[in-house]
């Protein structure tokens, strides 16, 4: 059976529940006009719930455009094997062939797909 993208965040949050020194980095690129306030109260729910997992997460925000690179010191750090990248789209951008329920979705990388 090929790995599914929820199945490798699965596993990735395992181990790291297995090594209490590893951090789930969580790279935000916001595309909404969502309110500062908003989004850190979701980071901090989001962070609870991996907390009660045994996954302490770091919250890392990047630019949404390509010129604002430099107000994001943080995001200039290279990818770990431990980072996520989250995208909040607006509904206009977000993706077709979604069920209204759905919240999101996930992609595997693309250096984890098979040749």
């Amino acid at each position: 059976m090929r790995p599914t993208p929820t199945m490798l965040i699965l596993a990735a949050v395992l181990a790291m529940s297995a090594n209490a020194e590893m951090v789930l980095t969580v790279r935000v690129y916001d595309y909404t006009q969502v309110s500062g306030k908003t989004i850190r109260k979701a980071e901090e729910v989001a962070r609870r719930i991996y907390e009660k997992a045994g996954v302490e997460t770091e919250w890392i925000h990047c630019p949404a455009v390509p010129g604002e690179v430099g107000r994001f010191p943080e995001c200039r750090k290279p990818m770990s094997g431990t980072d996520v990248i989250l995208h909040i789209l607006p509904e206009a951008m977000g993706a077709r062939g979604l069920s209204r329920e759905a919240f999101g979705y996930a992609l595997p990388d693309a250096g984890d797909l098979p040749a």
